[in-house]
């Protein structure tokens, strides 16, 4: 479980939109299974939902959409990490400390924050991975 995609990407398998072949073609780069966060799995349907909401798909297509997402978790295309829940919220601490009042912003996202040299050092992006000999490493995106 080495992959880590960006929860807009993974909406982009589950929903057809002009950019979605791409966002298939990424995850072709990878052997499954991936690694899926709860935040993650939250940010995915909710995203999907919130497209329903704005009629840029039907409620059949989000039910659909959804229902083939939970698919794939309960097969093991997906896989929650183990990782220390104390430590990631920490780092998150740490990092809105060092980072929310100097960039103005509140992920590394933000245009304003593409322009700076701690692009990607997001408050709400901290990640942990779990090695395959069982440690656990930060990564950040």
């Amino acid at each position: 479980m080495d992959a880590y995609f960006d929860s807009a990407i993974i909406v982009k398998w589950y929903v057809r939109k002009a950019t979605s072949p791409d966002a298939i073609r990424l995850a072709g780069a990878y052997v499954a299974p991936y690694c899926l966060t709860q935040w993650q799995a939250l940010e995915v349907k909710n995203a999907i939902r919130v497209k329903a909401f704005r009629k840029e798909i039907t409620a059949a297509e989000m039910n659909q959409s959804i229902a083939a997402f939970e698919q794939d978790i309960a097969t093991g295309r997906w896989q929650r990490p183990a990782y220390p829940t104390a430590a990631v919220e920490q780092e998150a601490d740490e990092r809105s400390a060092s980072y929310s009042a100097t960039l103005g912003c509140r992920t590394g996202h933000h245009p304003r924050c593409r322009r700076r040299r701690h692009r990607g050092q997001g408050v709400c992006h901290v990640r942990w991975a779990t090695r395959s000999d069982g440690e656990t490493s930060r990564s950040e995106g």
